[in-house]
């Protein structure tokens, strides 16, 4: 027995050298009673799993048609964009970049359409990926027994998505309320019309980053402060130089205006001595004329012998405008101002005396206080 049972495990052995497959397997125990196992290596080996695909990305179809109510109501979507000799392309849009949309929608002559909404601006009913950025154009025609009406869009999106489906609703009715009258609204929406966007980023970028937000510093070199302060001098100067002009034809209007109204009163103090038939003017009429005189020059409060300086601002800033010709360029205006000033103060002078100390003018008077009154007030 000892020959049989070591003849058996030689036997054993050199099939097991021959055939590996069967020393990995559990085959129990030996002719010894000894078990073998599998190698520890090979034992902690995982198999491949199957991984998912990655999904598909939505047929760009352009045009798109969408068909309705049984043919009575058929919408095509497209966008006009064209490659240099290629066909229209609704794909490569970038973010914030204006997309045109051209929707084209066919009716049975019985079809009512309402595009109040689109007219709008109003692509759908809450929101929407996509904005209107231009008034819808809207053109229609009669083609083949059909009510055609196109509409050309503008949009853009800021959606960050590969493909943006775009979408709108209107409203169409093809028949009438149980009244008879009114028309049964409905509400259609087009399509998925899918417009691809292009990535902004390179093909290794995995996310957006969130970019530098801190505050930047601009450099600034020694001589642009002097030239920001001569610009901002240049700017100011222009308005004001516009508000001195109109200043100038304020003043000149409203001296003009107060030169005619106080000649009207002049003028009818003159036409009532006149019409008096004597060359004196009365107390009263002297009053009148003081007062026209004094409001002219601005002095209506001020005493006579206290108006030398008002009188020399006045005709100082007066227009060369309202100097009578015969006085302009005739002498330096210095001189012509102090001669004007000299006139007022000698017209003054006889009328408060004549008003307030009751002395009547004489002939000669009277015919020097117009004559200096008409050199003072011009006329027009």
């Amino acid at each position: 027995m000892t020959r049989l049972t070591m003849a058996a495990s030689a036997l054993w052995l050199l099939l097991a050298c021959f055939h590996p497959v069967i020393a990995r397997a559990e085959i129990g125990a030996t002719p010894q009673g000894v078990s073998i196992a599998p190698a520890a290596d090979e034992a902690d080996a995982k198999p491949p799993y199957p991984t998912e695909p990655p999904p598909a990305l939505p047929a760009l179809e352009n045009p798109l048609t969408g068909i309705m109510e049984a043919g009575q109501l058929i919408v095509t979507v497209s966008t006009t964009r064209r490659y240099e000799s290629g066909p229209s392309v609704n794909y490569g849009y970038r973010l914030g970049q204006l997309i045109p949309i051209t929707l084209v929608i066919s009716a049975d002559p019985h079809v009512k359409v309402d595009l109040g909404a689109l007219m709008r601006q109003t692509l759908i009913k809450g929101e929407s990926a996509y904005e209107v950025v231009a008034p819808p154009v809207v053109t229609k025609e009669n083609k083949n027994g059909k009510n055609i009406t196109i509409v050309q869009l503008v949009v853009r999106t800021w959606k960050i998505e590969n493909v943006v489906p775009f979408n709108c609703q209107f409203h169409y009715a093809t028949g009438f309320l149980p009244d008879g009258k009114s028309p049964d609204w409905k509400l259609a929406t087009t399509p998925d019309f899918n417009i691809s966007m292009s990535r902004t980023a390179t093909e290794s970028s995995k996310e957006l980053l969130p970019g530098d937000g801190s505050v930047k510093v601009t450099a600034r070199v020694w001589w642009s402060k002097p030239l920001e302060i001569g610009g901002a001098v240049v700017m100011a100067l222009v308005p004001l130089w516009l508000a001195y002009r109109f200043w100038l034809l304020y003043r000149n209007a409203n001296m003009a205006t107060r030169a005619r109204r106080a000649w009207s009163v002049i003028d009818k103090m003159l036409s009532e001595r006149e019409n008096a038939g004597h060359e004196e003017f009365s107390p009263t009429q002297l009053k009148v004329i003081s007062a026209a005189l004094r409001e002219y020059l601005s002095i209506e409060s001020i005493p006579t012998q206290m108006a030398h300086e008002p009188l020399e601002r006045f005709f100082e800033t007066r227009d060369r405008s309202a100097v009578p010709n015969k006085d302009r360029g005739a002498v330096p205006n210095k001189d012509r101002n102090g001669d004007m000033k000299a006139l007022c103060i000698s017209a003054l002078s006889k009328l408060d005396r004549a008003i307030y100390s009751q002395s009547a003018l004489t002939v000669e008077e009277t015919n020097a206080l117009i004559a200096e009154i008409s050199r003072i007030i011009p006329r027009d």
